[in-house]
């Protein structure tokens, strides 16, 4: 994931997001606000607080980022528009290992709502969210067209 990150910060090219995905951003930041809002209580009473801290900023800070492709404005694709080849292969790596993950949590989900039916859900739900981001990404990227040589 960090690897898609910083080639989503290096991508000189403009990335456009349709309307359906930008409020499938949003509905993925108001769940996992809420999911993080629900596990305060806990965090706040962990016994590493430093740990738990650092947590909730990357949880406050992936949903700024979830709302940040909410707010882009509406524009379509330019033929000008050029998206770097790294951010191409990190967005389709992720999207890949992470549906997978998804994937394997989905399935996984009925076994497990014998022992915790609450944290089971909690879990899925999270992974789901953590999904959407690059997934908005990647289609955005699919959308541009094909990459310009860097």
């Amino acid at each position: 994931m960090p690897v898609f990150y910083f080639t989503l910060y290096r991508n000189r090219g403009v990335l456009h997001y349709s309307k359906h995905l930008r409020r499938l951003g949003l509905m993925a930041a108001l769940v996992f606000g809420a999911m993080v809002a629900i596990g305060l209580p806990d965090r706040i009473e962990s016994p590493r607080p430093l740990a738990a801290a650092l947590d909730l900023f990357s949880n406050l800070a992936y949903i700024l980022f979830l709302i940040a492709l909410f707010r882009q404005a509406d524009a379509e694709p330019s033929s000008g528009t050029s998206v770097s080849r790294p951010l191409r292969v990190a967005a389709k790596v992720v999207v890949i290992v992470d549906g997978l993950w998804v994937a394997y949590n989905a399935v996984q989900f009925p076994a497990h709502l014998q022992t915790g039916a609450w944290q089971s859900t909690r879990t899925l739900l999270n992974q789901v969210c953590l999904f959407i981001g690059p997934y908005i990404v990647y289609r955005a990227v699919i959308r541009n067209g094909k990459p310009k040589p860097d």
